[in-house]
């Protein structure tokens, strides 16, 4: 029973911890990032599944990779301390 409670404190105590250091700003960058992905991703994934007739599941591991590439710098950007 204790332990139940040390756990559900530990859940309290870092949610409160979560809203006082959550960053609108951050928050709406990133969001606006995510939606970016789909304009480079999708394109890509077309031209993967329609012109190269390549596998599904293989066009998906391209096109997450390249997301990846082209999105790693600007997560550093926005999660930057």
């Amino acid at each position: 029973m204790k332990l139940s409670m040390f756990k559900k404190n530990r859940f309290i105590k870092n949610f409160c911890i979560f809203i006082t250091e959550f960053s609108w700003k951050k928050y709406v960058m990133y969001h606006f990032k995510w939606q970016m992905g789909a304009i480079v991703t999708i394109p890509l994934m077309y031209i993967l599944l329609d012109y190269l007739h390549i596998n599904y599941w293989v066009s998906v591991l391209i096109f997450q990779f390249v997301g990846a590439l082209v999105f790693y710098p600007v997560d550093k950007f926005i999660f930057k301390k």
